[in-house]
């Protein structure tokens, strides 16, 4: 969770509204409660669903959303479920995630992972 909250404040630096959610699922109520412009999840999930799958499945309830995978594995060895996705390794400096995201915003659906 440190982590997640380090991402955080790197957003709402960059002026986003963030909102953390443990997990797919609880991710899953909140997109649908307050769907927000863009998802950032990690590739791996504690609960046996990856950050691909549940892109698409926030995409089954909000088709526009935007999209933005992160992961401390490289792009070669993400699941087949994150293909197509915007991608940023970790680690990476604020300026790395701020042009992962702004490439993420300016993706119309999904696009080639870096």
């Amino acid at each position: 969770m440190v982590v997640a909250a380090v991402i955080g404040a790197i957003l709402e630096e960059m002026g986003f509204d963030v909102r953390s959610a443990n997990g797919g699922a609880e991710a899953l109520i909140a997109l649908a409660a307050s769907p927000p412009d863009l998802l950032v999840s990690d590739v791996m999930l504690d609960e046996g669903m990856n950050g691909g799958a549940l892109a698409r499945a926030a995409q089954l309830l909000r088709p526009e959303l935007k999209v933005l995978l992160t992961s401390g594995y490289s792009a070669a060895s993400l699941p087949p479920e994150c293909a197509g996705y915007p991608f940023v390794a970790k680690p990476y400096t604020f300026e790395r995630l701020e042009a992962a995201v702004e490439r993420a915003m300016g993706a119309a659906g999904a696009v080639p992972a870096e």
